[in-house]
């Protein structure tokens, strides 16, 4: 009698275990791809001088932030800067905003396995969008 209890609750647990596991894991996904467009960042690294929009960012590595304003989907690059001299109580670190560049999102077929700019064929390296490491979506400037 007691083997049967003891089966009933390893059932009662599992299928407690299931139904929870089943409820929040889309949950958790949905607020992924939320969070994402609430101002989460990448990092993208630039060998040669590219133009995008109207500015030209120079070789290095970039931050960059996808924003949502009350004028549509932007996309701000910024770099950071050391300064080991700053004043005591002051941040080393600076964050400047290099450019910020309008883009309209589109859904993409897969999530790109890194951050990286589409690139216009014959062009002159001009970059005509950016694809998100593991955001299935591209936006288009």
């Amino acid at each position: 009698m007691k083997l049967i209890g003891k089966c009933s609750r390893a059932a009662v647990l599992a299928i407690l275990a299931v139904t929870i596991l089943s409820v929040t894991l889309p949950a958790r996904a949905d607020v992924t791809n939320v969070s994402w467009m609430r101002g989460n960042s990448k990092t993208l690294k630039l060998a040669v001088p590219t133009q995008i929009g109207g500015t030209v960012l120079e070789p290095g590595s970039y931050e960059v932030k996808v924003k949502n304003s009350a004028t549509g989907t932007e996309i701000e690059f910024s770099r950071w800067s050391y300064n080991p001299y700053a004043a005591e109580g002051l941040p080393v670190y600076d964050r400047e905003v290099v450019a910020t560049i309008k883009a309209l999102p589109q859904a993409s077929s897969a999530a790109p396995a890194r951050t990286e700019l589409l690139l216009a064929s014959g062009d002159g390296g001009k970059a005509i969008g950016l694809q998100i490491r593991g955001n299935n979506v591209e936006y288009l400037f």
